[in-house]
């Protein structure tokens, strides 16, 4: 039999170059998880330091199909509803910071949703590092939001990770990784002046999304300055972004503390009565909320519940803001405006009959 020498000169430079694609590609993986070895069965879910119990629960859950739209699982099928209960995951922090590491957007959110139930990773450096290092390489959209609540779950004085968390919050290409930043970091470093401040600054990013979750992140994490908070709101009760406006307004009215802001929530309700107010169900129910603080003095109640019963008159006022408004009359005025509310027991739009009649029922008990 004949050989070809150049055949198999060109047969033996293909099979080189075939094993040298391989090696590069191997590395190359290796660098995308964090620089940890790549290799079958050791890196993410198949990592060999991995709890074999925890990742035999993620395979089961990772056999579920996925769900409609982007939803990467059904949410009704049993093995991921297992998952999702946490039961033997609140010791799994190692093995689920492997797997938030792995290549697949489906065993990166399994990770996510497993560390809402493990708090270790939140004070460890070295678990909460690695933590946000994925998050600062995740670009995967139906993933991003759940991995950045995971590290705005970190305590990042203990752990000194303040500064990569907060250029995650503010320059991060993905919208849904900012999101979750400035509306959880303040909640779990309610005690840090530095994330406060920051908070504050994130309240007025260009990005509505960002800005509005910073403002509603001072409902559960603006203890640490109760002045400074009710100025944020009192801030953006005017905000372009109208549903921004009506959480600063139900913000301002029900938080204790921001009674000196109670003249700024009227006049922005007044000067949006046609307007904004009627749109959106906030400013009422901060109306219904000043009234019943305490806070309020006699001549912002009287103006508050003015306010409420234009609101809740105006046929062109959104379904909500006139159940709410009717609300916020039997707050301002709890006996003087049982004959106003009577008078909607049979409006036209049934949820403003039906809140009007139990309103009226609730005053009789």
């Amino acid at each position: 039999m004949k050989t070809n020498p150049r055949g198999l000169l060109r047969a033996s430079s293909s099979a080189a170059a075939t094993v040298l694609v391989v090696l590069l590609a191997t590395a190359c993986k290796g660098k995308l998880l964090g620089g940890k070895d790549a290799g079958a069965g050791t890196a993410g879910i198949d990592a060999k330091d991995n709890d074999a119990a925890v990742v035999a629960l993620a395979k089961a859950a990772l056999a579920c199909p996925t769900g409609s739209g982007s939803e990467l699982f059904q949410y009704e099928c049993p093995a991921y509803k297992t998952w999702q209960e946490g039961k033997g995951l609140t010791s799994a922090a190692p093995t689920l910071v492997n797997m938030i590491e792995d290549p697949s957007p489906r065993v990166r959110l399994l990770a996510t949703s497993g560390l809402s139930n493990s708090d270790a990773y939140r004070e460890d450096k070295i678990l909460a590092t690695r933590v946000v290092a994925a998050a600062e390489a995740e670009r995967d959209t139906t993933v991003a939001g759940s991995v950045g609540e995971r590290v705005a779950r970190i305590k990042v004085g203990k752990t000194g990770l303040f500064d990569r968390v907060a250029a995650i919050g503010k320059t991060h290409p993905v919208t849904a990784m900012r999101r979750a930043i400035a509306s959880s970091l303040l909640f779990a470093n309610s005690d840090s002046k530095q994330v406060f401040d920051y908070t504050v600054a994130l309240a007025k990013d260009t990005d509505p999304d960002v800005r509005g979750a910073a403002v509603s992140a001072f409902w559960v994490g603006g203890s640490f300055s109760r002045t400074d908070t009710c100025k944020v709101w009192e801030s953006h009760l005017e905000d372009s972004k109208a549903s921004i406006a009506g959480s600063a307004a139900s913000s301002l009215g029900g938080y204790r503390g921001c009674g000196p802001q109670f003249d700024s929530l009227i006049n922005a309700t007044q000067k949006g009565v046609t307007g904004v107010a009627r749109e959106e169900s906030g400013f009422v129910r901060g109306l219904a909320s000043a009234c019943e603080s305490g806070e309020a003095s006699a001549p912002q109640r009287a103006k508050a519940l003015a306010l409420a019963k234009t609101l809740t008159s105006d046929k062109a006022s959104h379904v909500f803001v006139r159940t709410g408004g009717l609300n916020a009359v039997a707050k301002c005025d709890p006996t003087g405006g049982k004959a106003f509310i009577a008078g909607f027991t049979k409006d036209k739009e049934k949820w403003v009959g039906e809140e009007a009649v139990k309103l009226l029922a609730a005053k009789k008990k």
